[in-house]
């Protein structure tokens, strides 16, 4: 005989819900009336009690009921029809595995069921016949265990989920204020960064920007500029990160880098952006859009790196006549024709030179500066043909680089005029010329020079 139906069951759970005075719900599982009616009058005046006449009528119950999460415990018998009290745990595991499991057992039973304790993670074991006050301690201990391990799994979510959000709220923020920046800084988090916070430190720079954006984005409407620029940026900014260095600001269609820990790191760089910018053309030709170049200069030297701006409104930067001379590099390979210039204070900060390929440019004037710059081409990410050009008629280049530079200008043109007949598209090549010509030109008419 069945001492209750599912149906009745149920209206047991639902009973339970509508309490308000007792916290906890028991499943009695035992076949024999005679156990069942003892618990449950020992323990429904502190407890919500549910019962079953063995191990399948309950998993029955279990499967079939929304809110069989709520059986906080489970008492049963070990010895019952179908299946006994341990395979009975296991199954329920699969269902409720959160609700805590006591065993009620006779001593000849208790060698055959340790073995299996583990396998349904039983919380104790009883036995046979068992102490009211023990049973009720035991009970208790049980629910106490099962209201902790809720508590911690509701603070393990509530902290993984903080977590969660703070990892978002970091990584957002870094979007806007680098990481690396606030290391450099010697701040943890963005919310200890306050205004004027700097450190002086060597480092290289780089600016670099696109050849003819205006022209570029005349053709376009505003929403194809944004779509262009974020296209372009969206391949080139990684380039940085990968290289050690990171972003202190967009400008336009170019930006502002900075490289801290080697200027190797700074050159690579930037070789990779020019060789990036190269398979960039290739589906832009696809889409039949016009090629890009860009220029990109780079300095090393003192800086000052830090937060600028007013209470409202900063962001990070850099400032020193280092990152300024960086700029007008960036400048400068317009006038030259070329798409990389860097610093004599980047060459003999490499540690082996001889890793690149570069040709000095002279010495430059540079608005905002009294003394000139010695620079230099590096033109590793020239297309192949190009670079064996510029490789084979270096020694001719440089040797009119320094006809130029000591105001000889008629073997300058000279040995400029060399070079164009082995690689007639050296634009620096031809603008060195036209100047020595000009330059030769003043002297014959005795006009003093200008700058």
């Amino acid at each position: 005989m069945k001492l209750f139906s599912t149906a009745a069951l149920q209206k047991a759970l639902a009973r339970k819900e509508e309490s308000k005075e007792k916290k906890h719900t028991i499943l009695l599982v035992d076949d024999e009336i005679h156990n069942v009616s003892t618990l449950r009058d020992l323990l429904s005046d502190q407890y919500n009690i549910l019962t079953a006449n063995d191990g399948q009528e309950a998993l029955d119950f279990i499967q079939g009921n929304r809110n069989s999460q709520e059986i906080h415990l489970i008492i049963s018998d070990q010895r019952m029809p179908r299946m006994s009290g341990v395979e009975f745990f296991c199954e329920s595991l699969k269902l409720i595995p959160k609700a805590k499991r006591i065993l009620l057992t006779g001593f000849s039973d208790v060698n055959a069921i340790i073995d299996s304790i583990n396998k349904g993670q039983i919380y104790k074991f009883i036995l046979k016949p068992f102490d009211r006050h023990d049973l009720l301690s035991t009970v208790h201990r049980a629910l106490e265990t099962y209201d902790l391990e809720v508590r911690n799994d509701l603070l393990l979510r509530e902290l993984r989920e903080s977590l969660a959000q703070q990892k978002a709220l970091t990584q957002a923020s870094e979007r806007f204020v680098p990481f690396d920046l606030l290391a450099l800084l010697q701040k943890d988090s963005i919310t200890e960064v306050s205004l004027g916070d700097n450190v002086k430190t060597e480092m290289a720079v780089m600016f670099s920007d696109i050849r003819g954006f205006t022209r570029i984005s005349e053709t376009m409407t505003p929403s194809e500029n944004f779509s262009f620029v974020n296209s372009y940026l969206n391949r080139i900014s990684p380039i940085i990160r990968e290289h050690k260095g990171f972003i202190i600001k967009y400008l336009g269609d170019g930006m502002m880098a900075v490289f801290p820990q080697s200027v190797e790191d700074t050159v690579d760089a930037g070789i990779e952006k020019l060789r990036m910018v190269q398979h960039y053309n290739i589906d832009r030709k696809e889409g039949d859009y016009a090629p890009l170049e860009i220029g990109i200069g780079i300095n090393y030297g003192p800086m000052m790196l830090g937060m600028v701006g007013d209470s409202g409104r900063m962001q990070g930067d850099v400032l020193s006549d280092a990152v300024n001379l960086a700029a007008r590099l960036e400048g400068l390979t317009k006038r030259y024709g070329v798409s990389y210039i860097v610093s004599h204070s980047v060459i003999e900060n490499l540690k082996d030179p001889t890793r690149y390929h570069f040709r000095a440019l002279g010495k430059a004037f540079v608005r905002g500066r009294g003394s000139s710059v010695l620079i230099y081409e590096i033109f590793d990410a020239d297309p192949s043909a190009l670079f064996e050009q510029k490789l084979k008629t270096k020694d001719d280049f440089e040797t009119g680089i320094q006809h130029f530079m000591t105001e000889d200008f008629r073997e300058a043109a000279r040995a400029f005029q060399n070079v164009l007949k082995q690689f007639p598209d050296d634009r620096a090549s031809n603008y060195f010329k036209q100047l020595s010509l000009n330059k030769q030109a003043i002297q014959a008419a005795k006009i003093p020079s200008s700058r």
